[in-house]
């Protein structure tokens, strides 16, 4: 009898199907779908066809969010926030920033941008953390601006100037809150002890207008170069498994050209 039930019970186990690895992707309109032709081309759709089955990609992405606490504008203050969190996630990735470098906020309306930035991230990286699943969270350094608009300064100026210029060109001619970014993204991950995705790689150095639709968002071809980027650094991260794992805080290298990605062809190693 209890060899009998201890059968049923491997059989009803080895058929209830497994709960899905679920990936929630809080973020701006780069995530939601921005430059895209619909949610179903955003980096994350792509992302969870690349994946395959046992793996649920959920997009948070907003619109205008941004990570510093601006009323109106942060991310906690929308819909996607308390979605997100309540998505029971088993990973979180976290891709804010590009709205907080707007002419209108940084230097102007922010005092101490830089600061609030960094902490509001730490503050939003442990609010995901304290889930009852206990998502491991990975912080991702923002795309890279391809051309100047209304909203962004020069994009040459933001991609290759030197930190030190902040103190000799305006504000609106040089976005130096942009332009650190990267810097601010690892000391956030170094201080929540999580790991870093720099999503600057798989556009090129310098940046390939090829994946843009405009100056800020990239097309189909960009989320799909993004969300092949992103599989390969969550495999590498051991983020696709429970698995325990010890955090890197530097960003990926930024290779010298930008690569093309075929998603039909493009293969996962899990």
């Amino acid at each position: 009898m209890a060899a009998t039930l201890a059968t049923v019970l491997l059989f009803a186990a080895l058929a209830w199907p497994a709960a899905p690895w679920t990936i929630s992707c809080v973020g701006d309109s780069i995530t939601e779908e921005g430059g895209a032709s619909s949610s179903d081309d955003a980096y994350p759709a792509v992302l969870e066809g690349l994946l395959g089955s046992g793996f649920e990609v959920k997009n948070f992405g907003r619109s205008g969010a941004t990570m510093m606490e601006i009323e109106g504008e942060s991310y906690r203050d929308r819909d996607e926030y308390e979605e997100a969190l309540e998505s029971e996630p088993d990973v979180v990735t976290i891709m804010l920033g590009t709205n907080d470098a707007k002419g209108e906020f940084w230097g102007t309306l922010i005092d101490d941008p830089e600061d609030q930035y960094v902490e509001s991230y730490v503050d939003l990286i442990a609010t995901f953390q304290a889930l009852d699943t206990k998502p491991r969270v990975v912080a991702m350094i923002p795309v890279p601006q391809l051309e100047e608009s209304s909203k962004w300064p020069d994009s040459d100026v933001i991609n290759e100037a030197s930190r030190d210029s902040c103190f000799v060109i305006p504000a609106r001619e040089f976005n130096y809150f942009l332009q650190i970014l990267p810097d601010l993204v690892a000391d956030v991950a170094a201080q929540s002890n999580i790991d870093v995705i720099d999503m600057r790689v798989p556009f090129g150095d310098p940046p390939d207008e090829d994946y843009y639709k405009d100056g800020i968002h990239p097309n189909d071809d960009g989320n799909e170069a993004m969300a092949a980027h992103l599989s390969t650094e969550l495999s590498r991260l051991g983020l696709l498994a429970p698995a325990t794992y010890a955090p890197t805080y530097a960003p990926t290298p930024r290779p010298a050209n930008s690569r093309t990605v075929d998603k039909a062809h493009y293969t996962v190693n899990i």
